[in-house]
C-alpha cells in the first residue's frame, strides 16, 4: 500500500471509559504507529443529548496516563467544543444524505421497533421502502436500501496474519450473527495472567489479588455512576483471553445482518454509520483497528463509500476481540465500570501484550509494547 497509514482513535462521550476501550486505543496506536502512519484523535459526540464535559476530561486523563500521543484532534475540552465537536460537520453530513437521495438509494421510514410486523428477527422488513415518504423531524427516519444477498469484503492487505501465526485461518463469512470470530475465555492455565509470575507492579499485588484491578473506579462521581455494577472486573475472571486471532476477510451479508438501516434519525441528525463515514472520509482514513462487534458496521460504511464515490471503500479494517465480565461484552450502555488511572497504564501494556502474543514481561511501558509490536507485526 503506497498511500500513508491513516487511523484515528474515536471513542464517544457517553459514559467513562472501560477496559475494552483501553484495549482498543492501544490497538490503533500500535498498529498505526508500526506503519509510521497518521494518528488522529476524533470524539464522536454524534449522539448529543448523552453528552457530559466529565466524559470528554476522561478521555484525555486516560489518554494522558497511557502515553498515547496523536497528530491532530483537540488538545482538550475547551478546543474539543469550540472546534472539534460534530455539530459542527452537520453540513457535511447534510450534503452526503443528500447525495444518498439523489442516487435513489434511501427512502423515508415512519417505523419504530414497537410496530408489529416491522421487523422480523431485528431486520426491517422495508415496510415504507415503496410508500414514497418524504423526511419530517420527529415521524419519520431516512434508511439505506441493502441489496439482497450481496457480500461485503472486510479486512486488510497491511499484514499477513496466517503467515504469523495469528490469523483466523481461512475467510470468515458474516451471515448468521455478530460475533462469528468471538474469541473464547480460557482458564488461564496456559498463557493467562494468573500463572504470569513476573506480572506485578501494583501495591506489590500480583494477578489474584483484590487489588490487581482493571477498573477500580477512581473517584465518588465515578463510583455512583457505576454503582450498578459495584462487583470488580478482574483480568483474571472472565477477561482472560486466548491470544487474538485476527481475520485477513471477512464476508458480510449486510441485508441478512443490518437490513436496510437508518442513515439519518427522526430527530433529524446523521445516524453513526453515516457520520463516522464522512468524518473518516474527511481526515483521510485507511485503517480502521474496532471490536468485532462493529464488523456490520464496517460492512455498512464500506457500502456507503462504495455509492458515495469515497476513497475510504478501500481503507483497511482490522477487528479485535472483545472484553467480558459474565459473558456480556464490557460497554458503556451496560455501565461496564469504569477503567482506573490511579493504577497506572503497565498493566494495560502487559495485558495488551499478552493478547498479542508478546513477552509481556518485557512490555513495562510504551515505547517497549511498540517496539515488540514492530517486531512481529511491522514492515
Amino acid at each position: 500500500m503506497n498511500q500513508k497509514i491513516t487511523s484515528r482513535i474515536a471513542p464517544t462521550p457517553s459514559g467513562f471509559l472501560h477496559a475494552g476501550n483501553v484495549y482498543n486505543f492501544l490497538l490503533t496506536y500500535l498498529f498505526t504507529r508500526a506503519f509510521d502512519g497518521i494518528l488522529y484523535l476524533r470524539i464522536d459526540d454524534y449522539d448529543l443529548p448523552r453528552y457530559r464535559r466529565q466524559y470528554v476530561e476522561n478521555i484525555f486523563r486516560v489518554l494522558e496516563v497511557l502515553g498515547i500521543d496523536f497528530d491532530g484532534g483537540p488538545g482538550g475540552v475547551g478546543e474539543f467544543e469550540t472546534k472539534f465537536s460534530s455539530k459542527f460537520r452537520l453540513g457535511a453530513y447534510q450534503n452526503a444524505l443528500k447525495k444518498l437521495e439523489q442516487k435513489g438509494v434511501c427512502y423515508a421510514c415512519e417505523c419504530s421497533h414497537s410496530m408489529k410486523n416491522s421487523f422480523k428477527n431485528g431486520i426491517y422488513t422495508r415496510v415504507c421502502a415503496d410508500k414514497n415518504l418524504k423526511f419530517k423531524k420527529d415521524e419519520t427516519a431516512m434508511r439505506l436500501r441493502t441489496i439482497d444477498g450481496a457480500q461485503i469484503l472486510v479486512g486488510q492487505n497491511l499484514i499477513n496474519f496466517d503467515a504469523l501465526g495469528c490469523g483466523s485461518g481461512a475467510e470468515a463469512s458474516m451471515a448468521g450473527g455478530l460475533w462469528g470470530n468471538a474469541q473464547k475465555a480460557q482458564d488461564g492455565t496456559a498463557n493467562g495472567l494468573k500463572n504470569l509470575t513476573n506480572f506485578r507492579g501494583f501495591g506489590g499485588c500480583k494477578p489474584g489479588d483484590k487489588k490487581f484491578n482493571l477498573n477500580a473506579v477512581e473517584n465518588p462521581e465515578e463510583r455512583i455512576l457505576n454503582s450498578a455494577n459495584s462487583d470488580d472486573l478482574n483480568l483474571t475472571d472472565e477477561a482472560v483471553f486466548e491470544t487474538e486471532k485476527f481475520a485477513q476477510t471477512q464476508s458480510v451479508n449486510l441485508s441478512q445482518i443490518l437490513g436496510d438501516f437508518v442513515v439519518w434519525k427522526k430527530d433529524d441528525t446523521p445516524a453513526y454509520n453515516l457520520a463516522s463515514l464522512v468524518d473518516d472520509e474527511m481526515l483521510g482514513v485507511n485503517l480502521l483497528v474496532r471490536g468485532e462487534d462493529l464488523l456490520a458496521c464496517s460492512a455498512a460504511q464500506k457500502y456507503e463509500a462504495q455509492i458515495l464515490g469515497y476513497g475510504f471503500e478501500n481503507a483497511n479494517f482490522i477487528h479485535h476481540g472483545l472484553l467480558a465480565q459474565s459473558g456480556k461484552k464490557l460497554s458503556k450502555s451496560s455501565r461496564a465500570p469504569a477503567v482506573s488511572v490511579t493504577d497506572g497504564a503497565k498493566i494495560h501494556y502487559k495485558f495488551a501484550a499478552l493478547k498479542l502474543g508478546l513477552d509481556a514481561s518485557k512490555c513495562d511501558d510504551l515505547s517497549n509494547l511498540l517496539e515488540m509490536f514492530k517486531e512481529k507485526f511491522g514492515r
